[in-house]
């Protein structure tokens, strides 16, 4: 029995002190067919060298770059190597994160035929493997496009293993014209699908690496605060006649954005929109005092 092709897709940008941890841990997995693409994203330092290190001595590895057709950043990357992947089954992936050495045998043992994709769940650590950071991500639901749109459940990036064929017959792509939530956009919409069916293990098999230096441990640029904004109303304005009671999450998820943008830039053009759109979604919903408390704190009070 032949076995199924997975395609890693990874888009490089300036990690050329972490790529090799990550690909050493790809090298070493325990199911062995499968290629990685390597997709390089105008790297300034010397990951595309260090990347290319490893197709010398392994076929699998394949490095590119990014060509022009393809939006910077790394949805453009990622659609690119999907574009250009020969697998059965993709598998995305991040230039700093660590793989279980079993992870991709786990995956294609527990995928069943009817199953679109098969989900892990992720475990932070900071520095080293040794050093874990919380708890494993919570990853199943009943209701799965809710619980992920409020954050109950978690999805990382390489979480999922999918069948290449499922997403070609969606035609769904990552959002090139956003600058952060990308993924979580292009979960969304598949998580909206009536007939996504997905297998689960219960178990961590990703390695996510927490920085010091995160993002998310400083304040956001405006403009990432409304890429954010632009790319949750998206998805409402996309459920909202399926999911009525997305609202009460959507209402506070755009409260808190509101927030975030007024104390990174307080004269930004763009906060009477966000306001605007909190005033809707407020009286879309059915009244209640904890609500009303909220829009009259973050829309009147400017707190």
């Amino acid at each position: 029995m032949v076995e199924p092709l997975v395609s890693i897709i990874i888009p490089l940008y300036n990690a050329e002190h972490l790529i090799c941890q990550t690909l050493d841990s790809i090298n070493n997995q325990t199911y062995s067919n499968w290629e990685c693409l390597i997709i390089d994203d105008g790297s300034t330092d010397y990951s595309f060298k260090v990347a290319s290190t490893y197709c010398l001595t392994n076929n699998r590895f394949k490095v590119f770059k990014r060509p022009n057709t393809y939006k910077s950043g790394g949805s453009g990357s990622r659609n690119y190597g999907l574009d250009i992947s020969h697998g059965d089954f993709i598998q995305w992936f991040d230039s700093d994160d660590l793989m279980h050495p079993s992870m991709l045998e786990e995956k294609l043992k527990m995928i069943s035929e009817d199953k679109h994709a098969v989900i892990c769940q992720t475990i932070q650590f900071r520095d080293d493997i040794k050093n874990i950071v919380g708890e494993p991500t919570a990853i199943r639901s009943e209701n799965k496009f809710i619980d992920f749109f409020s954050g109950k459940i978690t999805y990382y990036t390489p979480g999922p293993l999918w069948r290449k064929s499922f997403l070609n017959d969606i035609n769904l792509r990552f959002n090139e014209n956003l600058l952060n939530i990308q993924e979580w956009e292009f979960y969304c919409k598949i998580l909206l699908l009536d007939n996504i069916n997905i297998d689960y293990i219960n178990k961590p098999l990703i390695y996510y690496r927490k920085h010091t230096e995160s993002i998310w441990g400083k304040e956001r640029s405006a403009s990432k605060i409304l890429s954010e904004f632009y790319g949750v109303r998206s998805v409402y304005e996309m459920a909202i006649q399926q999911r009525k009671e997305i609202v009460q999450v959507y209402f506070q998820r755009q409260c808190r954005l509101l927030v975030e943008l007024r104390k990174a830039d307080p004269s930004n053009a763009n906060i009477s929109e966000v306001k605007h759109e909190v005033f809707q979604s407020f009286f879309s919903m059915s009244f209640n005092i904890k609500n009303f408390l909220k829009f009259v704190k973050y829309y009147y009070l400017n707190l």
